[in-house]
């Protein structure tokens, strides 16, 4: 089984954008499937979250109906799970996914797919042994890892979408 890891993706986002599509949503006292046909935006409210006349508490998690399906968050996919938490006026969002998926999202980020195959599997063993070992760096925010060059770009599912070949190099490269 992979080790988790949960990578801040915005501290203080101002608002929440979900993106078209289908949605499994958990919240205190809840745990249902929603589906959109056009993007939705949640409020912020007092406890938590608004969508239209549904009420969100505060934390909910998202995640697709389909396992290895993106939600889209932001105008961004992602895979696994995401969670989004009211902090004062804004929104803390989380993505925790496995550690061979964030792998996926970080080495398009940080690797030109010009590089020789052997650079690249070597920089996926750097990744991953820098995301295991670093894990809890951002514990006080509630994650493992942020998003950015301070931990390692992570791109979620969209940087997964180029020709880098990361789920061959990542089998590869353990």
């Amino acid at each position: 089984r992979s080790t988790v890891l949960r990578v801040g993706l915005a501290d203080a986002a101002p608002e929440i954008v979900l993106g078209p599509g289908a949605y499994r949503v958990r919240a205190k006292g809840l745990d249902r499937v929603h589906r959109w046909k056009d993007e939705q935006r949640l409020r912020l409210t007092d406890r938590g979250f608004s969508l239209g006349k549904v009420l969100w508490s505060s934390p909910v998690v998202l995640s697709a109906p389909k396992e290895d399906d993106p939600v889209l968050i932001n105008r961004r996919p992602y895979r696994g799970k995401v969670e989004l938490e009211r902090v004062g006026r804004a929104v803390r969002i989380v993505n925790v996914v496995g550690v061979e998926t964030y792998l996926r999202g970080v080495l398009h980020m940080e690797t030109n797919e010009a590089w020789p195959t052997e650079a690249l599997k070597a920089q996926a063993v750097i990744s991953r042994t820098y995301a295991v070992l670093n894990r809890g760096r951002h514990g006080s925010r509630g994650y493992d890892l942020c998003a950015t060059p301070h931990c390692q770009a992570y791109g979620g599912a969209a940087a997964t979408q180029n020709v880098t070949t990361c789920g061959s190099l990542v089998a590869r490269a353990k």
